[in-house]
């Protein structure tokens, strides 16, 4: 079991903070009223699920007003039975303090501001009806101790089956063990009938949503929501990788939903048909094509490992990477995005991004001319072959010029099947370079060489 550590004298300025923060608190005006809820111009025949009252809600509410960005700028507090507000000067200097904690404490484990913030808050209100409160690092690494663990956390991959696990760096990518889940239902549910009501329709609903799915399993020490961020962080990381290798990435016309479940945008819609105002038919179902399961077998993963997956596990199992490395897993990574986009114009400019990252000095060079040379001496064994890389990567960008800036959507996807092709392979190639080359602008001069030589 790890433990959080902080240094002495970081401790004491925490705690310096922290009292100055309690004199702000004491000083803070009373929570605004809310006055009288105007009555709505119109009222929506919403779906009612069911209705929550005060006693439904276990402890005190957070009451925080945010911006319309979202983010938080005041939060209101109790004292003494009374609700204050920190303003936005205070709430400001309140968030300053959370953030230095947690850079303090992140060598140690990964923890949440929003655990930080409430421990503080916490420690605050004790400390405005009591004499007796501790210093505030007391209280929060009491907090912390309690809180932060080493937490496996399973992320659901949507459409995904695999026939036998999968390691890519952090994480394992293996079918979702449906007992364990049942188990937890089980034991949720025994002893209330009308909780074991709920609990066989939330079962129902689960298993239609995640049965037979792969999960991304990963580990990571911190509280429980650091856990849950990084892992699907760390979820979608490994699903970028074995999108290269789905067909989407080498066909325009496809589409991949390999990607955490709730983020494969399977485009749907409904349209209903109406006769003299009654409804006499209605259609539910996917724009495009439904999302199709992608079933990777022992084998399938053997032929992927043969094409490159190998390699780039290779390196993203490393601690250490090289320059060339980084770039080729970002160039990668972004290449990926292609195949979860259904628009030519979005995967151009993916495409395009994804071979400029890594096969382009700076900006100020012509783009062009050289990202089609380099990958051309890269991946092209003949003259010739060179010479189609070149028309094939100028094409793309007229296409994408076509789509983005003139609006022209009548793309002959045949062309942009050629440019992924040349774009994937260019990629792809470099993961062997990699093991011989560690500078990225050491590669890049070598291929600009090649053409002199």
């Amino acid at each position: 079991m790890k433990h959080i550590r902080i240094h002495e004298d970081a401790r004491e300025s925490f705690n310096t903070r922290a009292r100055e923060l309690i004199v702000l608190a004491a000083t803070s005006s009373r929570a605004r009223r809310r006055g009288v809820r105007r009555e709505a111009e119109f009222s929506p025949d919403y779906h009612v699920a069911g209705r929550i009252d005060r006693g439904d809600v276990l402890g005190e509410p957070k009451a925080v007003t945010v911006d319309a960005a979202g983010r938080a700028v005041s939060r209101s507090i109790t004292i003494r039975g009374e609700q204050r507000e920190l303003d936005e000067d205070r709430y400001r200097e309140l968030s300053a303090l959370v953030s230095s904690i947690r850079r303090a404490i992140s060598r140690d484990a990964l923890v949440s501001e929003d655990l930080i913030e409430d421990g503080i808050v916490d420690w605050m209100q004790f400390s405005l009806r009591t004499n007796d409160a501790p210093p505030l690092m007391d209280h929060l690494l009491g907090i912390l101790e309690r809180d932060v663990g080493d937490h496996e956390v399973w992320v659901p991959i949507a459409c995904l089956h695999i026939q036998s696990p999968l390691r890519i760096a952090e994480v394992v990518i293996e079918q979702l063990e449906w007992s364990a889940i049942s188990t937890w239902l089980d034991s949720a549910g025994a002893g209330d009938p009308v909780r074991a009501e709920g609990v066989s329709k939330f079962r129902e609903r689960l298993s239609r949503k995640i049965r037979g799915l792969a999960v991304a399993k990963t580990r990571v020490f911190g509280d429980a929501i650091s856990a849950d961020a990084v892992a699907v962080q760390r979820a979608e990381e490994a699903c970028s990788i074995l999108r290269l290798f789905h067909p989407s990435a080498l066909i325009p016309q496809q589409k991949s939903h390999c990607t955490v479940l709730g983020r494969e945008n399977a485009e749907s819609r409904i349209s209903i048909r109406v006769e003299s105002g009654v409804c006499v038919g209605l259609v539910d179902g996917y724009l495009n094509n439904a999302p199709v399961g992608w079933h990777l077998s022992d084998s399938t993963i053997q032929a992927m490992h043969a094409m490159g997956l190998a390699g780039l596990i290779a390196i993203c199992e490393k601690t250490s990477r090289t320059e060339l490395e980084s770039a080729l897993l970002d160039s990668l990574r972004l290449y990926s995005r292609v195949t979860l986009v259904s628009d030519i114009a979005d995967k151009l400019v993916y495409l395009l991004s994804s071979i400029e990252s890594l096969f382009l000095k700076d900006q100020s060079e012509p783009i062009q001319q050289n990202l089609g040379e380099r990958i051309a001496f890269l991946i092209g064994r003949e003259l010739e072959d060179r010479r189609r890389i070149v028309a094939a990567i100028r094409s793309a960008y007229s296409l994408r010029s076509r789509s983005l800036h003139h609006g022209i959507r009548d793309v002959d996807p045949r062309e942009v099947e050629v440019a992924m092709s040349i774009a994937w392979n260019a990629l792809l190639s470099v993961i062997a370079v990699c093991e011989r080359t560690s500078s990225r602008d050491e590669f890049l001069t070598h291929l600009d060489d090649m053409k002199l030589s």
